[in-house]
């Protein structure tokens, strides 16, 4: 209820406290996007360090700034924003 959680899977989740969170990150934006490894950290690292943000960015194709506010219209709920990723916005 509260978009820190996509399926099972915590999303929400501090990538800058330590490298074992960090390569969790990578991780989570590798099965959530589809992505390789290379990318799922060069996407991470753009997104500076959130999950969420970086798969937004990945799936709806947004910069960082763009991915909050989709985010925030999304109340921070991941799964609603990576549906919702056909519907117009402000890129």
């Amino acid at each position: 209820r509260l978009g820190k959680v996509l399926g099972h899977r915590m999303v929400d989740v501090n990538t800058g406290g330590n490298a074992k969170l960090w390569q969790r990150g990578v991780d989570l934006v590798q099965e959530i996007a589809g992505l390789e490894r290379g990318p799922a950290e060069a996407l991470l690292q753009a997104a500076h360090g959130s999950v969420k943000r970086a798969c937004v960015m990945h799936a709806c194709q947004l910069d960082r700034e763009a991915a909050d506010r989709w985010l925030e219209r999304c109340n921070g709920h991941l799964s609603l924003a990576l549906r919702q990723t056909g519907e117009p916005r402000d890129r």
